[in-house]
């Protein structure tokens, strides 16, 4: 019922139903300049909008929803939010759904958690509203919800560990929403300490004072001492919860457990009241086997009428509570339907929406696209007519003014045909129907008139325009012979600087072709100078070489020739001596 319904369609259902709203004022500034749904391509959805200037923001149908929630990336869509919230009201299982569906456990307790929390709210928000009166019967009890342990020194030195969370309400019989729910504050207990008692009467006396005194109550509780306090316009009737052993002279009397009580109102009536009714036999037979019956025969009507009409209520909620049953086992199964088999449906719809919306959106494109072209190409006529000479100018001018001059005409006549128009029905009613038969030959002449009228000024203005044409005609091909020779001086132009190209592209290619085996040269005389360079390099330290082994052997010389001329002059001395 949700899963293949289209965005737009699911927030009219839900807006419709009462759990979606249109929002009076702008949830981020206040104002209320809010605008009306549309599609934000941005956003990929049905969006609202902010019109106030210094805002602008958008925002989401379900945007700050107390059970909805908007969410990017692997968040759960709103048809599937809203498939969640009908399986959380019909009653099926947190556990139920997230295996039914298929989705994030997360999501779904989300889901479950916002709708307590909302409840929660409703309830504090109306709770305000309800009051009691008009003697009707009211009950009031207490429940313990839970317990836990206190961590504190001096309270675990005491023995006093554990605290407990204790509520207590009130409610009409027969009226289950005016239940009222007030959290008490009980005192500690031991560990082993099976509760933590009764409501005291600190805390009893501000409630009653405020819901039942002076409110004309009849107030049914258990036999706790608080509720035994005194307010006014208040009767109390209490019930017995405990086997109490009563001995009455040496006899042990069995526990009263249900009792009629006779109830005198402050304006003389008497009602009988029984508190825990529990057994319609029992009390009928404690009823009938009294001895004074006839004074109960009213009082025995009464709870034997109130009996049947509640076995009926019941026996009919039962029936009503197996129909709502079985229907929404079937609603369960048509949603599992739609999970299940209409998915592929509900995929084709949403690319059907899709190429229905770029199909839009191309067509209008296209179409801006088309406005754009008429647009340049007026901007163009524009331009070529202001690139005319002074004559053709002129001539449009002229043109111009004739064609204002018949349409001024055109529109005069109009009006005055329109006025005689007027003229002629205020005369024919006027006259009647015998004026009107009486003019109609007339009408009939004044029309043929008109039409000859016509067709004299369209043909007089055929001419003009066929003189018109044949001279913009001939203004044209004068232009148009003039941008030609202008086109193919151009055109001449371009072919000259296209030649004047190539050749710079061929002696382009003679450079490269020429540098390329130039630097081939290049390369080898480089080698070749390297080449020489290392051997002069080489020569060099050859020549130093052989100048050092020169210098070596001329040393050597000149030590020889100084050994052999001291040798010679030891030689040469003996023989002069002599």
């Amino acid at each position: 019922m949700f899963l293949y319904k289209t965005q737009l369609a699911l927030i009219r259902l839900l807006t419709k139903d009462g759990i979606l709203q249109k929002p009076s004022a702008c949830p981020h500034c206040g104002s209320a300049s809010i605008g009306s749904l549309h599609y934000c391509k941005q956003w990929q959805g049905h969006v609202y909008r902010c019109s106030k200037k210094s805002c602008m923001k958008r925002s989401w149908p379900h945007s700050f929803h107390p059970i909805f929630y908007h969410s990017k990336g692997k968040g759960i869509d709103l048809n599937m939010q809203a498939v969640i919230l009908f399986c959380a009201t019909i009653g099926i299982p947190q556990s139920g759904t997230h295996l039914l569906l298929n989705v994030d456990d997360k999501a779904v307790a989300r889901i479950y958690g916002n709708l307590d929390t909302a409840r929660a709210r409703h309830v504090v928000r109306h709770e305000k509203n309800i009051t009691y009166g008009n003697w009707h019967d009211i009950e009031a009890d207490e429940a313990d919800l839970g317990k836990g342990l206190i961590t504190d020194g001096d309270t675990q030195q005491s023995g006093l560990t554990t605290v407990w969370e204790q509520w207590g309400g009130l409610v009409e019989r027969g009226r289950p929403e005016s239940l009222r729910l007030f959290r008490l504050n009980p005192k500690n207990t031991k560990a082993r300490a099976p509760g933590p008692g009764p409501i005291r009467k600190r805390e009893w006396r501000p409630i009653a004072t405020k819901l039942l005194a002076s409110k004309q109550v009849i107030l049914h509780t258990d036999g706790a001492r608080a509720h035994k306090m005194k307010f006014d316009q208040v009767i109390h009737c209490n019930a017995v919860h405990q086997k109490k052993k009563k001995v009455i002279h040496g006899k042990v009397l069995k526990p009263q457990y249900t009792k009629v009580h006779h109830v005198t109102l402050p304006d003389g009536k008497q009602e009988a009241e029984g508190d825990r009714v529990e057994c319609y036999r029992g009390l009928v037979y404690k009823i009938t086997s009294d001895e004074r019956l006839e004074e109960h025969e009213y009082v025995l009507y009464r709870i034997a009428m109130k009996f049947l009409l509640t076995r009926w209520h019941n026996f009919v909620a039962a029936k009503e509570m197996e129909k709502s049953r079985l229907r929404r086992l079937r609603e369960v199964f048509k949603a599992w339907f739609d999970v299940l088999v209409m998915v592929k449906h509900n995929n084709a719809l949403d690319r059907l929406d899709e190429t229905k919306l770029e199909l839009e959106n191309a067509r209008a494109k296209c179409l801006k696209a088309a406005r754009r072209r008429e647009w340049l190409k007026v901007q163009v006529d524009r331009a070529c007519a202001m690139e005319l000479d002074f004559w053709g100018s002129w001539v449009l001018w002229a043109w111009f003014d004739v064609v204002r001059v018949s349409r001024d005409e055109r529109d005069s006549t109009l009006q005055a045909r329109l006025a005689r128009a007027a003229a002629t029905l205020k005369l024919s009613e006027s006259m009647g129907k015998a004026g009107v038969d009486f003019l109609k030959p007339l009408v009939s002449a004044w029309a043929t008139l008109v039409l000859r009228q016509r067709k004299a000024r369209a043909a007089a203005a055929q001419r003009v325009y066929g003189v018109g044409s044949d001279t913009l005609r001939k203004v044209f091909q004068a232009w148009q012979e003039i941008k030609n020779a202008e086109f193919e001086n151009i055109k001449r132009q371009l072919r000259r600087k296209e030649e004047d190209f190539q050749e710079l592209q061929s002696l382009s290619s003679r450079l490269y072709t020429f540098s390329k085996h130039a630097s081939s040269r290049v390369e080898h005389l480089e080698s070749a100078l390297r080449a020489a360079e290392r051997a002069l390099f080489a020569g060099q330290d050859r020549g130093e070489t052989l100048e050092r082994e020169v210098l070596g052997l001329q040393s050597q010389l000149q030590q020889e020739a100084m050994i052999s001329e001291s040798r010679l002059r030891q030689q040469l001395g003996p023989e002069r001596v002599g």
